[in-house]
């Protein structure tokens, strides 16, 4: 008899997820976006604490760094490294923009993008 409520037990679980499962929606993966195109830039903003955040075509920061150079060094690229074309561009309330001299790939980061979301609202570049 126990044996029987433990087995009941079970598959009732079983149903009551796989319903739930079978139900839900699935979000789609839209694969024909294309990503961020023309001159890449970089963004760098220093914290209350000092520490400072960058975003670029590698990747978004989620740790401070204590210079402002080591966090754009992390976020730039080879292809940017190698460029050396990297130049200051302006600066737009707490963040600075840099022009890295080199085009976005399809799979890099957009990085005004992504600043506009952490409150970069700048009309340039």
């Amino acid at each position: 008899m126990k044996t029987q409520k433990s087995f009941f037990a079970a598959a009732t679980l079983m149903a009551v997820i796989f319903i739930s499962f079978a139900f839900t929606k699935s979000e789609k993966v839209n694969m024909t976006e294309e990503g961020p195109s023309g001159t890449a830039y970089a963004v760098t903003w220093q914290n209350s604490a000092g520490y400072w955040f960058a975003v670029g075509p590698v990747q978004a920061l989620w740790a401070g760094e204590k210079t402002e150079e080591k966090a754009l060094d992390y976020v730039t690229g080879s292809k940017a490294k190698k460029a050396k074309k990297m130049k200051y561009k302006d600066t737009c309330g707490k963040f600075k923009v840099y022009d890295l001299g080199v085009d976005y790939e399809s799979f890099d980061t957009d990085a005004i993008k992504y600043a506009r979301k952490k409150g970069y609202d700048c009309s340039w570049p």
